[in-house]
């Protein structure tokens, strides 16, 4: 696990030691623990003394007495514990109780300790009060627990008490207290926006007809694109966590591991039972405010209201039934006819078609901002992606292209589909930041699974340097984060790909890592961190990051094929094969099954031999004239390099008077310039 940074040295801790254990000794002598004692007493009755006001009605642990020790040392490192560190946190919490109950334990028994098991169930009492507050103000929980060692409290911000109240605090702690405790809703992020909006689109169109629901017979495609209640939660799914990948060889990575199907699957089923019990909660919740309001003898109009609500909540009701049934009858059914996984890849090509994704501007400088700073090369990363997934799932057409279908385009094929809920209507814009969204998740998780971590963090700090000079603007950057290493992008990178947008915001742990030294925080929001806000970094950081790993695959295909290219071109130096000398001596002309020369074979200087006479060229020169040839066209044939074997024909005279052609394979010759001009 990761040492706290904030904790004392290990030269600190030994002088630390060495003065309890000091302390300690002295405190052994006669009388000395019962002088002390004597004296806490004295302070105590003692109305002058303002030791009893700094305590603020706090119990003060006694650090006089040795068995108190380890208590005031857990407290201290607790008050030092940063909230980066939830765990150690958590665990600190948990240790400091645990002294404190088993310190009440050995003194509850002793009868001439009655008043120090009073104080010490009294500092338990505080304990658990600073735990409890720790959930909603780390600085009040604190503040006790500096005040129980003899520290001066931190004074309040915001408006905020020094110490938190402890009344609201039980009251707050109860089940009644939990629905009037005020929660803060995290903001969503592009996606999560997207498909609320496509399901408010699909409740206020069923608000306007009799039934209150929308069938696909009642559909109007200018809303956008009709989807059903299980859909819906398909991209959710896939807006949080991306799709399953198709492996390629083998991953052997600690950063992350593949997604399966089966996995998919069993996340898919608990989404749906979970919204159906929500649904079914806030229907009962309904039926019995309306039952009350006609009980107490309510106004109608308020009556009406009430029953208004409890009907839009069963109509809610009723699309997470039917999706909840559909998603039954495809997780049940074979393993190997992958139901799930073709009627994922079928929806997310319609959506992505429907998206209508262009890449004219993938050239353009101002690229970079194209769908939120993702740019245009990983949309097109996805596209590939989602064909590879049809290739393997044959879920091609004809013409080898994907398929694309949703339940709206299965209503001519099918008379029930047209009885089926829309729950939402997704316009092409809201498409477009749910296909964004998957595309960078899936392409974070397929960098994450090619690297090793001391890659991984050498590559993400090339993709910072390339984002900066981009001149990428991420507006609501928080104050602490820093640039100048890659700790903070790749905790931002490996966390989201581990919780997904749908966890990070809510787990202990996503907060582990960031955030200013010394400084304690509550959640994500108190360290500036939303979806929206992380959404945009990671946008910028993957998007450099598939640039790299695209140029680096670039490199690895250009020297494979110039390793291919290096192997013709040493077959065709070496001469030909068996069959292209067989096929030149049969007198056809052409060589057959021949390798092609390879292009460096056309770049390279060959030796040449000096000719032997002078009067040699001219005799090549009056034969070549003797059969028909000029001495102009030999000079042409002189001022270029023959190939090693060539080809010559001549003409003879039959004997039936006509010309027949014969094949003369020539030796293998260098030519030189032949000198025509006139002695």
């Amino acid at each position: 696990s990761q040492e706290a940074a904030d904790l004392p040295a290990k030269r600190d801790l030994v002088k630390r030691a060495k003065a309890v254990i000091q302390k300690t000794i002295a405190m052994l002598d006669a009388g000395g623990v019962a002088a002390a004692l004597a004296e806490s007493e004295q302070k105590a009755d003692d109305p002058n003394d303002d030791t009893n006001a700094e305590s603020y009605g706090y119990t003060v642990i006694n650090q006089a007495d040795r068995c108190n020790i380890l208590l005031a040392e857990l407290v201290r490192a607790l008050i030092k514990c940063s909230t980066k560190f939830a765990s150690e946190a958590r665990l600190l919490w948990n240790e400091v109780a645990s002294e404190a109950a088993a310190l009440h334990a050995m003194l509850a028994p002793q009868p001439d300790k009655a008043k120090e098991a009073g104080e010490m169930a009294k500092i338990l009492e505080q304990i658990k009060l600073a735990k409890s507050a720790s959930r909603t103000g780390t600085r009040q929980a604190k503040n006790i627990l500096r005040v129980m060692i003899g520290e001066k409290p931190h004074p309040p911000r915001n408006n905020e008490s020094m110490f938190p109240d402890a009344d609201a605090i039980k009251n707050s702690s109860g089940p009644k207290g939990t629905a009037k405790r005020r929660v803060k809703k995290n903001e969503p992020s592009l996606a999560e926006k997207a498909l609320m909006n496509a399901m408010k689109k699909a409740s206020k169109k069923g608000s306007e007809l009799p039934s209150g629901n929308v069938c696909f017979k009642d559909v109007d495609e200018s809303l956008g694109l009709p989807l059903t209640m299980d859909e819906l939660y398909i991209l959710a799914l896939f807006s949080s966590d991306g799709i399953p990948l198709i492996l390629r060889g083998a991953y052997e990575t600690e950063l992350t591991i593949p997604r399966s199907w089966d996995e998919t699957s069993k996340k898919l089923d608990s989404l749906a039972k979970q919204q159906l019990q929500t649904a079914t909660d806030f229907v009962n919740a309904s039926d019995s405010n309306v039952r009350g309001a006609k009980n107490q003898g309510y106004q109608t109009e308020a009556v009406a209201v009430l029953a208004s609500l409890c009907a839009n909540a069963e109509s809610e009701r009723s699309a997470r039934v039917e999706a909840a049934a559909q998603l039954a009858d495809i997780l049940s059914g074979p393993a190997d006819e992958n139901k799930l996984a073709k009627k994922s890849i079928l929806l997310l090509e319609k959506v992505r078609k429907f998206a209508g994704f262009t890449h004219a501007n993938a050239g353009n400088k101002a690229s970079n901002k194209y769908e939120n700073f993702l740019g245009p090369k990983i949309l097109s990363w996805f596209g590939k992606e989602l064909y590879q997934l049809c290739e393997t799932h044959d879920i091609l057409d004809a013409r080898n292209k994907p398929l694309a279908y949703s339940t709206h385009d299965m209503i001519c094929e099918d008379e029930n589909v047209k009885n089926m809920l829309v729950s939402g209507f997704l316009d092409k814009k809201s498409a477009r930041d749910v296909v964004s969204q998957i595309a960078m998740l899936s392409r974070l998780r397929s960098v994450l699974l090619r690297c090793s971590e001391v890659d991984f963090r050498q590559k993400l700090l090339r993709a910072m340097k390339t984002s900066k000079k981009a001149e990428d603007v991420w507006e609501k950057k928080p104050g602490w984060w820093d640039d100048s290493t890659n700790e903070h992008s790749f905790l931002l990178l490996t966390k989201l790909n581990d919780l997904g947008f749908s966890r990070i915001m809510d787990q202990e742990s996503a907060r582990d890592g960031f955030g200013a030294t010394n400084e304690d925080y509550n959640d994500m929001k108190d360290l500036q961190l939303t979806k929206p806000v992380i959404q945009i970094r990671a946008n910028q950081l993957v998007r450099e990051l598939h640039s790299i790993f695209e140029h680096e695959d670039m490199l690895v295909l250009v020297q494979n094929r110039k390793k291919s290219l290096d192997s013709l071109a040493f077959t065709s130096k070496n001469g030909p094969s068996s069959s292209s000398t067989a096929a030149s001596s049969s007198g056809s002309g052409k060589p057959k099954n021949t390798v092609q020369t390879g292009l460096k074979a056309f770049f390279t200087s060959g030796s040449k031999k000096p000719s032997s006479t002078k009067s040699t060229s001219h005799g090549g020169a009056d034969e070549n004239a003797r059969n028909g040839g000029s001495p102009d066209s030999l000079a042409s044939v002189g001022k270029r390099k023959e190939s090693p074997i060539g080809v010559h024909h001549h003409k003879e005279n039959g004997g039936d008077g006509t010309e027949t052609k014969k094949a003369k394979v020539a030796e293998p010759q260098d030519t030189e310039m032949v000198d025509l001009s006139n002695d």
